[in-house]
């Protein structure tokens, strides 16, 4: 609005100023701005917005812009006359300050709003339709509203739409509650908008919302503690005899449906006094009886108004006779017997008038009876008597009732056991006594009159005895319990019972054996602890010992405290005689034997490996390991006296030359002839079998490598992965895998990036070739098509090379492990499928050939270092041999040096892919070769690869 007063103040003094300006030559008719020196005529004018809907009940407003013929445009609003084609559907203001504000009226359209300036007669006009009003907020009622626990209330959604109309929402909203816990609110037909009190709180948010629009309304509960609904009287229309009262109670029924006794809160009241009254003051609900008739008792809540009826009539019976109960009885001296006495009435009603009578003894030397509130008609023994009454009177009637009363001598009333709850050790006895209590609080010593038993009957843990003289002595038999201990009056039945356990006996003496032991380093010696009782037994206590040795650290043995080896002593030194203590952590007792050590002693010689072949010219190492008493092993190699079965063997020879010990050399092809490994002090000795195997063949023809030969590792078709930072590979790698994730940890020369890591960086010298894309550098973009056909090739040839080397005629069997071996040029062939070099080196010699060929042909794997994860392995090159004359055919998986370390060489062709070394290594594993998979992956950790020269 204040736009539009702004406006129209503005055009007003310009229209002012013109006036001024053109007064002098005024001519002509131009429009609003005609005359003067504005000589650009109007042109047309544009009502904007031009098409518009609007919700009945709401207002829009529109704009004027005339457009001169110089194309200017200016704003008309305010000067021009706004106009409705159909003012029932919506009108226009020509008010100032309010020009163009276009007001709905009814649904309907679309109609024309039109702007005329009313010099030119020019016009605009636009198109608006008016439709249903819609939602601008929900009003809910009941507001801010509290209710009782257990109540409902009904709330109301209302609507007020954009015409101000309302309407009842209720059944249509989204009713919610912001704490179900204390009330819930129902959306179900019928009930909707309905709230449930289930719990004191608040306040709480009720909450209406359109589900259509997502408008809300709310406003808030509060659910305060339940208020009591109504009072219900029990007993209900009772009858009593005057005279008597009846006590009624009050229980009120809360808006929860809980129930509280309210009779001591409730104000009582009778309808009729002159027939009975009730009480306020004291015992509240009791009815006292004043004549006969009938009357209304009230049960009224002073806080809240609520009340509860119950009719009561009173009868005009009269008290005919009194009965004492029991009419009887014989109590021993010192006991007590209540009486009843009851009313007998004249409509034959009985009543129960005990402490309504007077009680009196005929001899209260004998026996008197009480008359105090709580104890009425109850009779104490005094002395004994053959015969006395006991009366019951009246005091209103006179009437009387009595009863006989005898009182004998005393009675057995109760036995007690001592000692109460003992325990005894294995083999020791205890004298239980049994005390009697007679009614007249006597005390007697029943021990030796009453049966004692066990339970069970017959127990393992104790007997108990009835024999004279030593009536209630429990033995120990076992330990156990606790068992019960049960003295028996056999003339009364009357029973008295104790608790016995029976505890471990006590340890009176350890002896450990044996008492004196010899053994050797390392060996063990178990010594047992036998504990003798109090009750003469022995029993291994060897588990419950606390074993020790003096000194406490002995530099000769230890001793051992642990759970199943308990008193095994190990021998660590030479020396003793040293003493081996047991204590009982109880007791304090002890026992001693002692321990004496003497230098371990060799028991076993192993000669590794047990079984080797080896080419005609070659050698194998065998290795002398000793086994001692003490379970440690040594390497003997170089102690050994070594010999060959027959001792002069045209097969090999074996060396006793210092620096040469065990070294077998390969003579002739024949065998297996037996190697001894001779200890010349205590002549034990150890055995193992060689074979000399014909020389293998040689290697015909060159294992060419063409375009994969400048490749450090191929991943085949599945890719590469490294891990670590020390990666380094000295030449290109490559894969044909398409996927982005088929090699990561990478990078090459040219600045292409394959998923690195900071903990993951492999270096590459030469150039990385894949049929994909890296995650940062030149092939980032996409596959290069040129690198991925450099590295198909590479795959090809490497493919070729492998089925030049598998096409070799077999060759020489050396054994499937060729840990120690020294072989010559040639082709060998693994006997069982794979190869390994677990336990020591393997040694090429090209005995001064520098261009002489190894071929290993395997069917399945290739393993280097071990066995286990441990111990790295090398090939080691002498005599002129060289990594690039090496290769290794291997049929499905190779694994080099899984626990990092060692030196691979040579040209691997696998199949099913390799790995180097395992993640979490530190040491560096080095191949000076070539790694190339033709189908699954390779897998590098901190792995350097040098590729050799042609």
């Amino acid at each position: 609005m204040k736009r539009f007063k702004a406006v129209k103040a503005y055009l007003v003094s310009m229209l002012i100023l013109s006036i001024f300006v053109v007064l002098p030559g005024c001519s002509g008719d131009d429009g609003i701005f005609g005359g003067g020196t504005w000589t650009k005529p109007l042109v047309s004018i544009e009502v904007t917005p031009a098409s518009r809907s609007m919700a009945n009940g709401t207002t829009q407003q529109f704009m004027a812009t005339g457009i001169y013929s110089n194309n200017e445009k200016r704003d008309l609003t305010s000067l021009v006359t706004w106009s409705s084609s159909n003012t029932a559907v919506a009108t226009i203001s020509n008010t100032a300050g309010s020009n163009g504000l276009a007001a709905s009226r009814t649904v309907g359209g679309p109609i024309t709003i039109t702007a005329t300036d009313p010099a030119s007669g020019r016009a605009g006009s636009a198109s608006l339709t008016v439709t249903a009003a819609t939602l601008t907020s929900i009003g809910v009622t009941q507001v801010n509203q509290s209710i009782a626990l257990g109540s409902k209330l009904q709330f109301k959604a209302t609507g007020i739409y954009t015409d101000l109309t309302k309407q009842d929402l209720t059944s249509s909203v989204t009713w919610s509650s912001s704490n179900t816990a204390i009330a819930s609110i129902s959306n179900t037909a019928g009930s909707n908008g309905l709230a449930s009190a289930l719990s004191v709180g608040g306040p709480i948010t009720i909450t209406a919302t359109n589900p259509a629009t997502g408008m809300a309304g709310a406003t808030t509960l509060r659910v305060t503690a339940a208020i009591l609904s109504s009072i219900g009287i029990t007993p209900i229309n009772p009858t009593i005899a005057l005279g008597t009262t009846q006590q009624f109670k009050a229980t009120g029924i809360y808006s929860d449906l809980t129930k509280q006794d309210l009779t001591a809160f409730v104000t009582w009241s009778s309808s009729n006094t002159a027939v009975a009254t009730i009480s306020n003051p004291a015992v509240k609900g009791s009815a006292s009886s004043v004549a006969a008739g009938l009357t209304t008792i009230t049960a009224t809540d002073t806080a809240t108004g609520k009340t509860g009826t119950s009719a009561l009539t009173v009868t005009t019976a009269t008290l005919t006779s009194i009965g004492v109960t029991p009419v009887k009885q014989s109590i021993a001296v010192g006991a007590t017997q209540q009486f009843i006495a009851t009313g007998t009435y004249s409509d034959f009603t009985k009543r129960d008038l005990t402490s309504a009578v007077t009680w009196s003894s005929s001899n209260v030397a004998v026996a008197t009876i009480s008359n105090a509130a709580g104890t009425n008609g109850v009779a104490t023994s005094k002395a004994t008597s053959a015969l006395i009454t006991i009366t019951a009177t009246d005091p209103v009637s006179g009437k009387t009732g009595t009863a006989a009363l005898t009182v004998t001598t005393a009675v057995l009333s109760s036995i007690a056991i001592t000692p109460a709850n003992p325990s005894i050790t294995l083999g020791s006895t205890q004298q239980f006594v049994a005390t009697g209590t007679y009614s007249d609080f006597t005390k007697r010593d029943l021990t030796a009159s009453v049966t004692w038993t066990t339970t069970p009957l017959v127990s393992p843990v104790a007997i108990i005895s009835n024999a004279a003289g030593s009536d209630g002595l429990a033995t120990a038999l076992a330990v156990g319990g606790p068992i019960t201990i049960t003295a028996t009056d056999p003339a009364t039945g009357k029973t008295g019972s104790t608790t016995l356990k029976v505890t471990s006996a006590t340890l009176s003496l350890i002896t450990v054996t044996p008492g004196i032991a010899n053994i050797t380093i390392g060996d063990t010696q178990q010594f047992i602890a036998t504990g003798t009782y109090s009750d003469n037994t022995k029993r291994d206590i060897t588990s419950a010992m606390t074993w020790t040795t003096t000194p406490l650290v002995s530099p000769v043995a230890t001793i051992s405290n642990l759970a199943g080896f308990d008193g095994l002593a190990t021998a660590l030194a030479a020396g003793g005689p040293i003493t081996i203590t047991a204590t009982d952590p109880v007791s304090k007792k002890t026992g001693t034997a002692t321990l004496n050590v003497t230098a371990a002693t060799l028991t076993l010689i192993t000669v590794t490996p047990g079984t080797a072949s080896i080419t005609i010219g070659g050698t194998q190492q065998f290795v002398a390991t000793g086994t001692y008493s003490d379970n440690t092993t040594r390497i003997l190699t170089s102690a050994m006296t070594w010999s060959t079965t027959p001792l002069v063997s045209p097969v090999a020879s074996i060396s006793n030359l210092t620096g040469f010990d065990g070294l077998a050399t390969a003579l002739a092809a024949g065998g297996p002839l037996t190697i001894t490994a001779t200890d010349p002090v205590s002549k034990k000795f150890g055995t193992a079998s060689l074979t000399v195997i014909p020389a293998p063949l040689p290697v015909t023809g060159v294992v060419n490598l063409a375009a994969v030969a400048p490749f450090g590792s191929f991943g085949g078709t599945a890719g590469m992965t490294n891990t670590g930072t020390l990666t380094i590979i000295k030449g290109d790698i490559g894969t044909i895998a398409t996927s982005t994730a088929s090699i990561t940890g990478f990078h090459d020369t040219s600045g292409d990036i394959y998923t690195e890591t900071p903990a993951n960086i492999g270096a590459v010298t030469g150039k990385i070739y894949t049929c994909t894309n890296s995650t940062v550098g030149p092939t980032s973009t996409g596959p290069n098509a040129a690198a991925c056909l450099v590295a198909s090739n590479a795959r090809l040839a490497a493919q070729t090379a492998y089925l030049a080397l598998v096409a070799m005629p077999a060759g020489a069997d050396p054994g499937g492990n060729l840990a120690g071996k020294t072989l010559v040029p040639g082709v060998y062939t693994a006997p069982s499928g794979s190869f390994m070099i677990q336990g020591s080196d393997l040694t090429l010699d090209a005995q001064g050939d520098p261009n002489a060929v190894w071929v290993f042909q395997m069917a399945t794997t290739l393993t280097v270092g071990g066995p286990g994860a441990a111990f790295p392995q090398n090939i080691i090159l002498a005599g002129g041999a060289q990594s690039k004359n090496i290769f290794w055919q291997v049929g499905s998986f190779a694994t080099i040096n899984a626990a990092g370390g060692g030196t691979m060489e040579g040209t691997i062709i696998s199949q099913s892919g390799a790995a180097f070394s395992t993640a979490g290594n530190v040491q560096i594993v080095t191949l000076n070769g070539r790694a190339l998979s033709l189908g699954a992956a390779v897998t590098l950790v901190d792995t350097v690869i040098n590729v050799p020269a042609p």
